[in-house]
């Protein structure tokens, strides 16, 4: 279950989270677009475990 109370009390926190989530899908983009140009080689798992770990 999520409290939506604080979200509803101060709604500039949407932008915060929506950024976070932008940030994530971002980096695992571009660690698979680093594989795919040759630079880097990242799975799609390392890649989802750059996003995640290298957000928080």
């Amino acid at each position: 279950m999520t409290d939506f109370g604080p979200l509803l009390a101060n709604p500039k926190t949407l932008f915060l989270g929506a950024a976070a989530q932008f940030g994530i899908f971002a980096t695992v983009l571009g660690a698979v677009g680093l594989t795919s140009i040759g630079w880097m080689d990242f799975s799609l798992a390392d890649a989802a475990a750059i996003g995640i770990i290298g957000w928080c």
